[in-house]
């Protein structure tokens, strides 16, 4: 089927303010506008010019609940900037018709779709002036075409939730999240696992990933189940990524996230959990399937921690040396093409335990419940990340025995599991840029600093 995107023009300056900070920064923001021929579960390719002269940025729309009469939300993701922006004059050179009598103006939410004719002229033109973004255009145009079977297939939340893991490790790690989220639908229209669908995939036998891996413990063991691979570069550090997972999708009850922290020697792991919604409150009850036998085994693993020896080194410091944390997620029809964090509740296990044997967290029925109400404290994605980023939180020392059997118990509870290393490395060139994550695959630095 022959098609036709928009233009959205920005045209009032709180507006565009909001863009330039928040959709380059955090990947998305929300608008609304009027588009009848615009079905729910279809995504839409949008140009955004924030002066009606040039196109400033092109991005991925998807279309939310109606907000007014014949006006719906949309949120945008996926953006890419024009740099410099594209003019309209350079474009209408190329092009028969004018673009500009197509524009979409925020102020009234109302404009017109672009004819597929010249939809195919103005692509050609844009990719004539700026050949280096036609990949980003392509990719735009494959993630648009996401069949809504696929989006709604059984085992989503979970590659959702894996891409979630990805984007917290790579934040925590420093790196620029939305450069590395360029997903697509692998081949096979296969979803899971996340990581298959990244630009930055490299395969699970490559050596450096075998190698980073170990910090883990058994490689045997999770040999047998890796099934996705990353490898990032940025400045003097990698981050590498690998995915182990002994179940298909559609029975893969959830996913944990593990990240080893080369400069504090720290472990820390991350558990999802589902919030349904019971009479219009959104909560997690902790009697789903294997709960009990994972908040036994995360309590012994806690009292074999040697938190009480005196701390002699500075990196060596934490607020809670705790590994264990829950995020407790919203059970939403999610988009997988997103860059967007997963909105949630972090709470680390020993608050978890005050919770349990609080009445506050009591249902009706004698039940337990967590709600974003009667958690009262928790962390939120930024705080998180920014306490893992500089050492706050996480554990003291390597129990390379003790990673193992998590992973292991992970596995044999059909769980998916992110194991994430953040490794320095000195590149012999010496770069004041960041690193392209393929020449890194390539081996083209010395590793450094390995942990022991």
């Amino acid at each position: 089927m022959e098609y036709g995107g928009f233009i959205f023009q920005i045209d009032e300056v709180q507006r565009s303010d909001f863009v330039k900070e928040f959709a380059v920064q955090d990947g998305s923001f929300t608008d609304t506008i009027s588009a009848p021929d615009w079905q729910a579960k279809e995504a839409e390719i949008f140009f955004v010019t924030l002066d009606g002269e040039a196109i400033h940025y092109v991005t991925l729309a998807r279309r939310g609940k109606r907000v007014a009469t014949r006006k719906n939300q949309i949120r945008f993701s996926n953006f890419t900037e024009f740099t410099p922006p594209v003019l309209f004059a350079d474009i209408e050179k190329r092009m028969t018709p004018r673009i500009r009598e197509f524009l979409v103006r925020s102020s009234t939410g109302r404009g017109k779709r672009i004819p597929p004719r010249t939809w195919r002229e103005l692509i050609v033109a844009v990719k004539s002036l700026r050949p280096d973004t036609a990949a980003e255009l392509d990719r735009l145009d494959a993630l648009r075409q996401l069949s809504p079977n696929l989006i709604n297939r059984k085992g989503l939340e979970t590659v959702i939730h894996e891409r979630d893991a990805v984007n917290i490790l790579l934040r925590m790690a420093g790196f620029g999240h939305k450069d590395f989220l360029d997903w697509t639908v692998p081949s096979g229209d296969e979803l899971a696992p996340f990581l298959r669908g990244l630009s930055v995939a490299v395969s699970p036998e490559d050596q450096m990933i075998m190698h980073d891996a170990r910090v883990f413990g058994d490689w045997k063991m999770m040999d047998a189940y890796k099934v996705g691979a990353a490898l990032f570069g940025h400045g003097e550090e990698r981050l590498t990524v690998l995915n182990v997972n002994r179940t298909k999708l559609e029975e893969t009850l959830g996913v944990d996230l593990l990240y080893y922290f080369h400069h504090y020697e720290s472990y820390l792991m991350v558990q999802y959990k589902r919030m349904v919604k019971e009479n219009d409150v959104l909560g997690y009850r902790p009697d789903d399937k294997a709960y009990a036998g994972e908040i036994q085994r995360m309590r012994e693993f806690e009292k074999s921690f040697r938190i009480n020896e005196p701390i002699t080194a500075l990196n060596d410091y934490r607020l809670n040396p705790g590994v264990f944390f829950f995020k407790l997620c919203p059970a939403e029809t999610l988009d997988p093409t997103s860059i967007d964090m997963i909105s949630g509740m972090y709470i680390p296990l020993d608050y978890w335990n005050v919770l349990m044997a609080s009445p506050s967290v009591a249902g009706p029925k004698g039940g337990k419940i967590l709600t974003f109400e009667n958690v009262e404290r928790h962390f939120s994605n930024s705080q998180f990340i920014d306490l893992v980023r500089y050492g706050w939180i996480g554990s003291r020392v390597a129990e390379k025995d003790m990673i193992t059997r998590i992973v292991q118990d992970a596995l044999q509870g059909k769980r998916s599991v992110l194991l994430g290393a953040r490794y320095p490395y000195v590149d012999d060139r010496r770069p004041t840029t960041r690193m392209h994550p393929t020449r890194a695959a390539r081996g083209q630095f010395r590793r450094s600093g390995i942990a022991k």
